[in-house]
């Protein structure tokens, strides 16, 4: 994936000292495929930058430089015209738009007006600041620390370990946390001292106090509920229109763009709504055999015209690709969770940008309204720090675009009362107007049936699904065998086959297993030992394996590298 790292010289000499040898050794630790594209290594009296990157998006060197202001950007904006035309600025990158907007506005109250996916540093040689910048949803990462008086940024957390005397301490509430929810939250690593600069956020370093200001730019209660008499009708067309506006923006002429497509609502949504670009669009559904999703994405690609590729899920190649991925994404999306990651070097051959339909449940589909999890929480931790390390897996490879965080759509959805987003009601009503083909007679895979049929068959038969999903759950934890049928792989089977169960009982068994500071034998070995006779704690097992491999790879330095086959 693309990135950026880089430090400040403070009072610390072995910064200082071999300054660009640090910075290479960064660079190389975010450098993950020989086709990586890596910046020359820029470094003056006050401190030391460079990139590396897949070089599909932003393909000038960086920095770009005006006037005593540099700039390293990850990512890219999608509203450049407008955004030009409000400063009257010429042609030209994402970084340097950035600038311009930076020196006509004087201070960072213009961000909020960007609708783009990044992460920027801005270093400011005349007013001595560097400023560590995120987009309005944090989806672009960007992590840092201070190390012996030194500001120090990266892409990746694992970016610190290039430093000279870095000794990285896991943070035992991270570990709470992933074993609990299976992620990470808030602004937390597995690191005790680096942290994720927050969603929507300018972190400011003053390089001659050494000092740290974090100012948010923008944040949700900016979003005002509708107001006046709700026509359901008109709201359903408006999310439509803005939705189809996402979808073309993220989808340039000239550009290779295809899409992951699944038995859901949201890739076919996104599908549906890809303009003709003079060539056939190419989507890739990924699955065992025998999953429902692989059927219902088969029709819809037949709808669209789009030429319909299949990678097949199974016991074989499910497993030791994923090795990699733990160390692509910092240990924070457990094993299990990397789905079709194995089809990426296929998917490369056919497109350079994949648009995704991951995060429509926070916008506009009402997941979480009624739920546990607020839709700010949802935004800010599940989407953020849990389906976006997906996204980042892809970027390996690929670049990913995701219309649903598109600002104009997210800021209205946003904004519709909760009682029409609920049950995806406003959302499958846009659907139904704005895509008939793709939505009135192709099946719904969380129902079985289309979003077109009655409300009260369909919850009924979501209720339905839901007790035997729950009832599968139970017979598992007591240890008998289950099977469900409307998932896409079969991985509490296939940890019981090779090559899986060798490496898990590898790393699990293994009397100086690194894990075993953290987490009890006793807890891992009985989870292991209850699947292996026919229960099911493939949840569990995947989150424990992923975190003895990334402690392997970080204080061992195993694992960082395994062939794919």
């Amino acid at each position: 994936m693309s990135g950026i790292i880089g430090f400040t010289l403070g009072p610390s000499l072995s910064l200082r000292n071999g300054a660009k040898v640090i910075l290479q050794g960064m660079q190389s630790l975010i450098s993950h495929k020989d086709f990586y594209v890596k910046d020359e290594l820029f470094c003056d009296e006050y401190m030391c930058a460079t990139r590396s990157s897949i070089n599909i998006l932003q393909k000038q060197p960086q920095p770009h430089y005006e006037l005593g202001i540099h700039v390293w950007f990850d990512g890219e904006f999608y509203n450049q015209a407008e955004l030009r035309e409000e400063i009257d600025a010429p042609e030209g990158d994402d970084p340097g738009l950035l600038l311009s907007l930076f020196r006509r506005n004087g201070d960072f109250r213009f961000l909020k007006g960007i609708d783009g996916i990044y992460s920027a540093v801005i270093y400011d040689s005349v007013r001595q600041q560097l400023h560590l910048v995120t987009d309005s949803y944090g989806l672009r990462p960007l992590y840092w620390t201070v190390h012996k008086g030194c500001l120090v940024w990266g892409t990746e957390v694992k970016a610190m370990l290039a430093l000279p005397g870095y000794a990285p301490r896991i943070d035992r509430q991270a570990v709470e946390e992933f074993f609990s929810i299976g992620y990470l939250i808030k602004d937390r690593t597995w690191f005790e001292d680096v942290k994720l600069v927050p969603s929507g956020t300018v972190l400011t370093w003053d390089l001659k106090q050494q000092t740290v200001n974090a100012q948010r730019y923008w944040w949700w209660d900016e979003i005002k509920p509708l107001a006046g008499k709700i026509d359901e009708r008109e709201i359903a067309e408006e999310l439509g229109r803005l939705f189809i506006d996402a979808v073309r923006r993220r989808s340039r002429e000239g550009e290779r763009v295809g899409t992951r497509l699944s038995g859901g609502c949201d890739s076919r949504a996104v599908l549906a709504a890809m303009p003709d670009q003079g060539y056939p669009i190419c989507a890739v559904t990924f699955g065992k055999e025998d999953c429902p999703d692989i059927r219902i994405s088969r029709s819809a690609a037949k709808v669209k015209g789009a030429l319909h590729y299949i990678i097949h899920l199974n016991e074989r190649n499910w497993f030791m690709a994923r090795v990699n991925g733990v160390w692509w994404t910092d240990g924070q999306l457990d094993l299990m969770h990397m789905h079709g990651m194995e089809g990426l070097p296929q998917m490369k051959k056919l497109f350079d940008i994949t648009l995704g339909g991951d995060f429509a449940g926070a916008s506009l589909s009402g997941t979480y309204v009624r739920s546990k999890l607020s839709d700010l929480q949802a935004i800010e931790s599940r989407v953020r720090r849990f389906m976006n390390m997906s996204n980042r897996i892809d970027q390996v490879y690929l670049e990913s675009r995701n219309p649903f965080i598109d600002s104009n759509l997210m800021r209205f959805a946003n904004a519709i009362p909760d009682r029409l987003r609920a049950n995806g009601r406003i959302y499958h009503m846009m659907l139904l107007t704005t895509f008939p083909e793709f939505f009135r007679s192709i099946p719904w895979e969380s129902t079985g049936v289309p979003i077109s049929w009655p409300s009260l068959i369909t919850r009924g038969i979501a209720l339905s699904r839901g007790i035997k999903q729950r009832f599968l759950q139970e017979l598992g934890r007591i240890g008998l065998p289950t099977k469900d049928p409307h998932s896409i792989a079969d991985y509490t089977k296939w940890i019981r086959g090779e090559p899986a169960r060798s490496f898990f009982q590898k790393l699990l068994n293994n009397p100086t297993a690194l894990y075993l500071e953290y987490i009890s034998r006793q807890r891992v070995l009985g989870d292991w030992e209850r699947h292996l006779g026919g229960g099911n704690r493939a949840d569990r097992l995947c989150r424990y394996l992923t975190f003895e491999i990334w402690l392997q790879q970080v204080f061992e330095g195993r694992y960082r590298l395994v062939e794919e086959e």
